[in-house]
């Protein structure tokens, strides 16, 4: 992050050398997130096994409270002396707790479970056909082939692309239609966070506290809520209401609070293990690190794919329609969960019949 600030003391004129370092360091850059988002899930479920729900919750807010900060802090650090300093200095912060944490967070190198296997007598046909490899294997084929955690997946990258979906297309939307000046349209796009922010930890609490509450069924409930939004952020150009300022600020408000809602359940049917049924610690913080990895690349993807679909579709149609989308992909949504839930009574009806 230090020397992504630095490139902008590249000549502007050396062109060819300026694009390889900005593409080179920015993904070094994504590597380095994707590291410390997966470690901190994967710690912090196998720390709090009974309240894993609310601490990733927490996570999640944590997250939120970063996309309301980083901007202010970034146009300060900004105006005091440009681009560099701002990634220097967050690159700095960024060290100094990664060393911190190195002596704050307790290790957990058990000589029984976690201690290194030794394969210096061991060709590569040995290594590959051992039975530790092939139970691990086996392990990831049972967490791809479960029918709750592909699901929620699925709706973590849809969370992430309704998340972002706002991100190229409200700040023209605001000028054109509501000639609003930036200031203002600055202030609207923390509507979204801050409602998150304040509401993920909620929702990690009641999902932690009311354990018989299934996950399905509050998850349905945000995509019903979240529909809901989008319907009227557009408006719908099937409903007969005209644009109001005020309509689309309370949509995008509550946009946020349902989001928490599709965030959190998800978390738990992805990253619950029980029914995995693990004995040793190697095998549950292995199964935590594999859901943890697949669960940030279904959500920097549904980021990808939340602005680019957001974009292409107002630069075909308009906003409305872009709204559509987001509406139609939540009540599949709900039908989809429907149709799992029909399919997990069916299964237990089978087993006591």
């Amino acid at each position: 992050m230090c020397l992504f600030g630095c490139i902008s003391f590249i000549p502007h004129n050396a062109s060819v050398y300026y694009l390889l370092a900005g593409f080179t360091l920015r993904g070094l850059l994504g590597v380095g997130a994707s590291a410390v988002f997966v470690s901190a899930q994967t710690y912090i479920t196998y720390t709090f096994p009974q309240s894993s729900v609310f601490m990733l919750s927490l996570l999640g807010a944590v997250g939120g409270l970063g996309s309301i900060s980083g901007p202010a802090i970034g146009g300060g650090l900004y105006a005091l002396s440009g681009f560099w300093l701002i990634f220097v200095t967050v690159g700095l912060a960024t060290l100094s707790f990664g060393i911190l944490m190195v002596f704050l967070l307790p290790s957990y190198d058990s000589k029984k479970s976690m201690q290194p296997r030794d394969h210096k007598c061991m060709d590569v046909s040995e290594a590959v056909s051992s039975p530790a490899q092939l139970q691990r294997s086996h392990l990831y084929a049972r967490i791809i082939c479960d029918r709750r955690m592909i699901l929620g997946l699925l709706v973590t990258m849809f969370s992430a692309a309704a998340w972002h979906a706002f991100d190229p297309i409200l700040e023209p939307e605001l000028r054109k239609t509501y000639d609003l000046p930036k200031s203002k349209t600055s202030l609207i796009f923390l509507l979204i966070p801050t409602a998150f922010v304040i509401m993920t930890p909620i929702a990690g609490k009641i999902m932690d506290k009311l354990k018989y509450l299934d996950g399905l069924g509050m998850t349905a409930l945000g995509f019903a809520i979240l529909a809901t939004a989008f319907l009227f952020a557009g408006p719908a150009p099937f409903i007969p209401i005209d644009k109001r300022l005020w309509l689309l600020l309370v949509c995008l408000t509550v946009s946020g609070l349902a989001n928490s809602w599709i965030f959190v359940p998800p978390q738990e049917m992805t990253f619950n293990i029980k029914r995995l049924n693990l004995s040793s610690d190697e095998e549950k913080i292995a199964a935590k690190g594999f859901m943890s990895g697949c669960w940030n690349a279904c959500y920097a993807s549904g980021v990808c794919l939340g602005m680019v679909m957001s974009g292409s579709i107002q630069e075909v149609t308009n906003w409305s329609w872009a709204m559509m989308f987001y509406f139609v992909g939540s009540v599949g949504f709900i039908i989809i969960i429907l149709l799992v839930k029909i399919t997990e009574l069916k299964s237990w009806q089978n087993l006591f019949n």
